[in-house]
């Protein structure tokens, strides 16, 4: 006689299961995660909204980067506020980036100090950006410390395009300036350009790491082959000039313009350099042609020719 099966037996393990202290007790649970939640959710998405609608327009931002104009006290006040605002009320994973922001204005105020602290702290996160690496290291050229603008400028150059894109999509406050290039691949040549620009200044640092704090500075030969080589005697020339070795910034700049007559930038300062030697004629002439280059040229051209903060 087959034996029949007792559908109480077979229910029996799951009915103590339902109604057991653990099973109520892991629906309180679901229930009070769901519950304190939602709310906190809803409080992020508010802070979220109300953030998006007090953003400044970046324009200014986009102007100081790509055409040399400086933020106006008012501007960079602005901007300040917003990005400490943002970081005091969302998470660090919404914030990402506004440490960068900070940094860039309170290098643009000429608070040095700060500045490096913004950007030292953006690195803290662990997420590798070419310009956070090259904008220190700017700040370290601009404070003389060559061996630490050189070690920078290094660990920039080594970043590939693809990781400073990726960077720049997660960090929810680089939209607006993501924005400006919809094709993926404009962004991209963007930074394979600004890759160039990080390599010259890192060529720059290690001559300045050489011989910046001497003399010798007046007697660098630039290999012909290097490419920007009027850039770098420039650049050199500038540290010369702020040292006030005036003979050797003249002899860098005299190198410059022989490889580039329409150096903007050079040709100034070759009439600055003239008034410090004492020599007053020559250095009327460089200003009067200095001036009159000044009207032919684009304004984009002559911003290329200082070394800048990067933003993207």
């Amino acid at each position: 006689m087959v034996q029949m099966l007792d559908k109480n037996k077979i229910l029996r393990p799951w009915t103590k299961f339902i109604f057991s202290r653990i099973f109520i007790f892991y629906l309180a649970v679901l229930g009070l995660v769901f519950l304190l939640s939602t709310p906190q959710k809803m409080i992020l998405h508010g802070k979220v909204v109300t953030l998006s609608r007090l953003m400044p327009s970046y324009d200014p931002l986009w102007a100081a980067v790509e055409e040399g104009h400086k933020l106006t006290k008012e501007e960079r006040d602005t901007f300040v506020d917003y990005f400490r605002r943002v970081q005091r009320d969302i998470p660090q994973d919404f914030s990402l980036g506004t440490d960068g922001f900070l940094g860039f204005c309170f290098y643009e105020a000429g608070d040095l100090k700060k500045a490096e602290e913004y950007y030292l702290k953006a690195l803290t996160f662990g997420v590798p950006f070419t310009a956070y690496y090259h904008n220190l290291g700017v700040i370290y050229l601009d404070k003389g410390q060559y061996q630490k603008a050189m070690e920078s400028f290094q660990k920039a150059v080594k970043i590939d395009t693809k990781s400073n894109v990726d960077f720049l999509y997660h960090s929810r406050v680089s939209f607006p300036i993501v924005s400006k290039y919809p094709d993926p691949q404009d962004l991209s040549s963007r930074w394979t350009s600004f890759q160039r620009e990080t390599k010259k200044l890192y060529v720059l640092s290690v001559y300045l790491y050489g011989v910046g704090q001497s003399k010798e500075i007046g007697d660098v030969e630039l290999d012909q082959t290097m490419p920007d080589r009027d850039f770098l005697y420039y650049q050199l020339a500038r540290k010369a000039f702020d040292k006030h070795y005036y003979p050797e910034a003249a002899i860098l700049l005299e190198k410059c313009l022989a490889i580039n007559k329409s150096h903007f930038g050079a040709m100034k300062m070759m009439a600055e350099t003239l008034q410090k030697i004492g020599k007053l004629d020559v250095a009327d002439k460089f200003l009067q042609s200095a001036e009159i280059l000044k009207r032919d040229l684009p304004l984009e051209k002559m911003v290329r020719e200082e070394i800048r903060l990067r933003l993207f």
